[in-house]
């Protein structure tokens, strides 16, 4: 969304989003995580494919990343709080990853080129093991009979095992988010959203961070990517059984200072017991409760997914059932 929302700005944006009590607060059970709507794009450009990476000027760059060591300080008090909780205690060894490679004027120019066919070589030293790939693509003109001038853009990643992608600089993260760019899970699709209007000569820089993974149960395997893709969507798929579900009923004028005359009541998501307290947050998702199971869920408006934002969010007792 353009526009960050706030808590007032719920009901006044009623056509892009629906009231939150018709996130259908019936089922049995609260959902977890869940994709809603990804559907059929209209184009697919397959990264891994000499046309495809012809078809958007990719040229994949990859480097092994090293585990360094680095100095660090242990935790210690801050400057008006006496908790030992900022980097401010003793000094101490610590690790890091090397090269950070992620910022957008990275310069890259030593990395070596890998040809868009081989993204299945195994990459890395196996084991313990991080490599990161960089990658710029534009938008074409024309992808065979699809024009993607305003489409929105996703790019789709499956990485073996873990992946972290950063966009033209930035690592997008926010707390309980899982994918979006951080990490999904083992061997899992990672989807990022680059444009929900794109234009033709339109750039992005994806810099990808892959690790060899379970951390705890290390493979004796190597990084490797399954699939990487641009998905172009005309329009992003919603389910058109939750579009325009209700009515709104205007019995004091002032009412559409609140709420725009032509707004629409949509269902956003489903699989709750009972859902209150929606709010926005200022970087532009949306959080609702369950209580009856005692989670925060966060709604994702650009991918339209849940997760869990606060597991656990408030109750403290024994007698929850109750």
């Amino acid at each position: 969304m353009k526009n960050r929302l706030f808590p007032l700005s719920l009901l006044s944006h009623l056509s892009r989003l629906s009231l939150l009590s018709l996130l259908s607060p019936l089922s049995l059970l609260a959902q977890e995580h869940r994709e809603l709507a990804i559907g059929q794009a209209d184009a697919t450009v397959d990264l891994r494919t000499r046309e495809g990476a012809d078809a958007v000027k990719a040229v994949w760059k990859f480097r092994e990343a090293d585990i360094v060591a680095v100095a660090f300080n242990a935790p210690g008090p801050g400057a008006s709080d006496p908790l030992a909780l900022y980097p401010t205690g003793k000094k101490i060894l610590t690790h890091t990853i090397e090269p950070k490679a992620g910022a957008i004027r990275f310069d890259d120019a030593q990395w070596q080129t890998v040809d868009p066919t081989n993204m299945e070589t195994r990459f890395g030293s196996g084991l313990l093991s991080f490599v990161w790939f960089r990658v710029n693509v534009t938008i074409p003109q024309k992808l065979g009979e699809f024009d993607p001038t305003g489409a929105t853009v996703v790019f789709d990643l499956v990485a073996d095992d873990y992946s972290e992608i950063w966009v033209n600089g930035k690592l997008n993260k926010s707390f309980g988010q899982s994918g979006g760019g951080l990490i999904s899970g083992w061997n899992a699709r990672n989807r990022v959203f680059l444009s929900t209007d794109a234009k033709p000569g339109q750039q992005f820089q994806l810099a990808i961070l892959c690790a060899n993974a379970p951390f705890a149960d290390l493979p004796e395997n190597y990084i490797w990517l399954r699939s990487a893709t641009l998905d172009f969507y005309k329009k992003y798929p919603q389910r058109a059984d939750w579009q325009d579900v209700g009515q709104l009923v205007q019995i004091e004028k002032s009412f559409e200072n609140v709420i725009a005359p032509d707004a629409k009541v949509e269902k956003l998501a489903e699989g709750f017991q009972f859902t209150e307290g929606p709010v926005w947050h200022p970087e532009g998702f949306l959080l609702f409760s369950d209580p009856n199971t005692n989670v925060i869920y966060r709604f994702e408006p650009l991918s339209r997914n849940v997760t869990i934002y606060i597991d656990k969010s408030g109750y403290t007792g024994m007698n929850i059932g109750q």
